[in-house]
């Protein structure tokens, strides 16, 4: 595989890992702000995909602070693993490489420290979204039955 494809294969990955995150994020600050079900545009896709809809507004902001530490702890996990990927796309495309990390024990000290604090917090984080959604309490949306923030 060739330099190009790996670096555009990476940055492919990359932008949809964000899209996708940032969709996600909007869409639960959406909801805890206004304590509606979901953002306009998703609708749709959400009453098709899921069938159900969140019983009240609380159980709107509930669900949305569910999603936002959601986001977040996935973030904080993919975080830190941007640097040995950058490293290891380098190596593969035969690019000029930086001495190895092993070479100065204090900064990969540092590294193996943030990295396990990230992953700490999002196992925190993780926890913490899913007791909020199980609090959520949901009713059952049908194509004619109107659910709060339709």
């Amino acid at each position: 595989m060739s330099g190009t494809a790996v670096w555009g294969s990476g940055l492919v990955v990359a932008a949809i890992f964000l899209l996708v995150n940032s969709i996600v994020l909007l869409n639960g600050a959406y909801q805890v702000l206004t304590g509606n079900r979901t953002l306009i545009l998703l609708r749709r896709f959400e009453r098709h995909a899921t069938k159900r809809a969140p019983a009240t507004s609380n159980d709107c902001v509930l669900q949305g602070a569910g999603r936002i530490l959601h986001v977040v702890a996935q973030c904080l996990v993919a975080g830190p693993m941007i640097i040995p990927w950058i490293s290891s796309s380098l190596e593969l495309t035969g690019a000029p490489q930086l001495p190895p990390l092993a070479s100065w024990p204090a900064i990969a000290d540092a590294y193996f420290v943030i990295f396990l604090g990230c992953f700490a917090i999002a196992i925190v984080c993780m926890i913490a979204a899913f007791s909020l959604r199980q609090r959520v309490k949901y009713v059952s949306v049908d194509e004619s039955v109107t659910a709060p923030g339709y």
